[in-house]
């Protein structure tokens, strides 16, 4: 007869990891970023961004995309910015 199937489950407060960020972290960054382009005046490109938060470039750059699918930054020709 076949192997038993064993059912996997992750326990509440398990964090995931996918691309060397964890779920709950990415979903930190995201809040981050987005309430960091709140408080600006002005687009700013990713490069900046990261400088000024410290947050690495390419997890900047992928989360700004999360962040424009869910309709909450644009990429305006000067940078990214906050939609209000």
């Amino acid at each position: 007869m076949g192997q038993a199937r064993r059912k996997h489950f992750i326990s509440p407060g398990t964090s995931i990891h996918c691309m060397g960020i964890s779920v709950s972290e990415a979903r930190t960054v995201k809040e981050k970023l987005l309430e960091f382009l709140r408080k600006q005046e002005k687009p700013l490109m990713p490069k900046e961004i990261a400088k000024q938060t410290g947050l690495n470039y390419n997890t900047v750059r992928a989360r700004l995309h999360d962040l424009r699918k869910e309709g909450l930054v644009e990429r305006a020709k000067e940078g990214w910015i906050a939609k209000k």
